[in-house]
């Protein structure tokens, strides 16, 4: 499947767009450069006259400069993978990240095109290039050290000096005056916002709720924004640089991301779900009502104002994803969902006759229930709420799915044939990632309800109490086949790696690292016997391969890898023989399956859509997956009448 890709212009045609009007009565579509791909950034020059941008097709990433109007493209860079365009204060260089070999190091190159210069060389990994506010320093994010850190060096190349050590998955942003840094560190599964003075002063912790995700400084220097679930809800807030109470801006039972400032300071405009889909939105940036500036199926991301305050610029695709099954020994795909609105997270029903999924419908995401043969969906979970992640238990009675009914995420089971739902994880609390364990006699979640950002816990299936298996905070986990020990996946780790997988009693104890010597494991998976264990890890810090070894953590090896970055483990075959894991080794996301005894890989769902694994069935005969088209679009919309119309002067 293929779709046409453009770069848009979306302007104001009245005057009155704040009246009785709605956005998108005021707005008109204008395709200025249909170009198949797949865009992001979107980053304005210093003064305006242009924007950069990154395509994507196939396995090239390619780096371009336009005129607003899409006019005068010229492409400054191409490779196989790169990313993050930084403009300099004068207009005339660009820095980026690119992996011409095996680690991304930062480049520059000129504006007006010309011969791009590799700035590091230190074979790690090297991200997120920004340009100091005077362009003599380049600040970046590097593992050179062993762990994610932020580093500076001089834009034209040369000695690098680090400048935070061990927090770990750091961002930096410079203040306006260059002066200090805002910096986001994440440790232990807490992130926090910081700020560190350049001048040699001490790192300085300025929010300690837990989840805060910075976004951008105030155009004065004055204020941080963030993104934070503090509230149990993810919402928009603001704090003062020099240290005080943070304000929140935005309120809503739908995520809230990111905020960005326009120029002048006195508007944000942000990403909100607040409408049953994904939109752009504006607010007086001292507070109050929010105005909805697109209102389209198309899920927009990406979001900056134009450099002169009137219009923003944000990546939006109205590609649909939809939920496929094929034969998990090969052959052709089928789709089983339609319409024009998302559907995702097929789960297999135990009998192999019908698929659990998840669907957006009038803004709100459901769960239904289709024949795996197709046909037509039923609605089991519906409210004017989310209601997602469906898993069915293991005689196929009942279904456990994830709901923001209660206001924050919490686990509810409704029987599969319909009827009422209760809710099994702790009243209050944000509970997530469910699973059921083999004999259908409980439901393992994570939840903060113990404290944490997510500690695994286990409740009855009939309902009762929940208890804490273990006070790490974890990303993820996999029960085994029998029930009795569980995989976890912990940022924990004595060594200081990224995350590990560990190995704990189901019932709870001491846990045991399996991974101590590689540097990031995730998505590890019990083999159907329980003696094996596969996981998708990195020793280098940059390509990510399918290893697997004996349940105890000995006899590991490689069965699969390839230099395009991601491979990432899914699930075992029934007879334990083979991994399934997706993999971009295509330049998309794609579904292969390699030979435990050979390391032979086939391709199971390959095409120019973006294929996730969901599920694979009790038998082992049929494999459902999401897959969703590669392409979007930059789009930019004029909003200078919209906020004259809404706001003060």
């Amino acid at each position: 499947m293929t779709s046409r890709i453009s770069l848009v212009l979306l302007a104001v045609l009245a005057a009155g767009a704040c009246g009785t009007e709605s956005p998108e009565d005021a707005l008109e579509r204008i395709t200025l450069t249909p170009q198949p791909g797949s865009y992001s950034n979107g980053g304005y020059s210093p003064d305006g006259s242009r924007v950069a941008f990154f395509r994507f097709t196939g396995d090239t990433n390619e780096l371009w400069t336009a005129a607003p109007n899409g006019s005068d493209a010229v492409r400054l860079y191409a490779g196989p993978f790169g990313g993050q365009a930084s403009w300099s204060p004068d207009g005339t260089t660009l820095a980026f990240w690119a992996a011409e070999s095996a680690a991304p190091d930062i480049y520059t190159v000129p504006a007006a095109g010309g011969p791009p210069m590799r700035l590091t060389t230190e074979r790690s990994e090297e991200y997120s290039p920004r340009f100091s506010p005077d362009g003599s320093q380049i600040l970046y994010q590097s593992n050179r050290s062993g762990s994610s850190d932020l580093w500076r060096m001089p834009s034209t190349g040369g000695p690098s000096l680090q400048l935070t050590s061990g927090a770990g998955n750091e961002t930096g942003l410079w203040s306006p005056d260059g002066t200090r840094l805002a910096i986001e560190g994440c440790n232990e599964g807490n992130c926090t916002i910081s700020m560190l003075t350049l001048d040699g002063g001490s790192v300085q912790q300025i929010t300690t709720e837990g989840f805060e995700f910075l976004e951008e400084w105030s155009p004065d220097g004055t204020e941080l924004l963030y993104v934070s679930t503090r509230s149990g809800l993810l919402d928009i807030w603001a704090v003062p640089t020099a240290g005080g109470a943070p304000r929140q801006l935005t309120r809503d039972i739908r995520a809230d991301w990111r905020p960005r400032y326009s120029p002048d300071g006195r508007w944000i405009a942000y990403h909100s779900e607040r409408g049953g889909q994904d939109d752009v939105w504006v607010m007086p940036a001292a507070g109050g009502e929010s105005r909805r500036v697109t209102n389209d199926p198309a899920e927009e991301f990406g979001l900056e104002w134009t450099r002169d305050g009137t219009g923003l610029t944000f990546g939006s695709s109205d590609q649909v994803s939809h939920v496929f099954v094929v034969p998990a020994a090969a052959g052709e795909p089928r789709q089983l969902t339609a319409g024009v609105e998302d559907n995702y997270n097929g789960r297999i029903s135990p009998d192999g006759q019908y698929v659990a999924y998840g669907g957006e419908r009038g803004g709100g995401d459901d769960i239904f229930i289709v024949p795996v043969t197709g046909g037509e969906a039923r609605g089991l979970a519906t409210n004017a709420t989310d209601e997602y992640a469906p898993r069915w238990s293991p005689d196929g009675s009942k279904i456990a799915f994830g709901s923001s009914a209660s206001g924050r995420g919490a686990i509810f089971m409704i029987p599969s044939a319909g009827g009422e739902r209760v809710q099994i994880s702790p009243e209050g609390a944000n509970s997530f990632d469910h699973g059921w364990s083999p004999d259908g006699g409980t439901i393992a979640f994570l939840s903060d309800a113990a404290g944490g950002t997510g500690k695994l816990m286990t409740v009855p299936a009939s309902g009762g109490t929940a208890t804490l298996v273990t006070d790490m905070d974890v990303y993820e986990f996999d029960l085994s086949p029998d029930g009795r020990s569980v995989l976890l996946v912990s940022a924990v780790t004595p060594g200081g790696q990224t995350a590990a997988l560990y190995r704990l009693p189901a019932s709870g104890g001491t846990p045991t690292i399996l991974t101590a010597d590689v540097e990031a494991a995730f998505n590890g998976r019990w083999s159907p016997d329980g003696t094996m264990i596969a996981f998708s890890g990195t020793v280098d810090g940059v390509n990510f391969e399918i290893f697997v070894m004996d349940a105890d953590g000995s006899n590991r090896r490689i069965l699969a890898a390839h230099p395009a970055h991601g491979e990432w483990v899914a699930a075992w075959s029934r007879d334990g023989a083979e991994v399934f894991f997706r993999t971009n080794r295509n330049g998309n996301s794609d579904i292969a399956a390699v030979s435990v005894a050979d390391g032979t890989v086939r391709m199971l769902a390959a095409s120019e859509m973006n294929e996730e694994f969901n599920d694979l069935s009790k038998d082992g005969s049929t494999l459902v997956y999401t897959a969703i088209p590669t392409d979007n679009s930059l789009v930019t919309v004029k909003v200078d009448k919209l906020l004259r119309g809404g706001g003060p002067e």
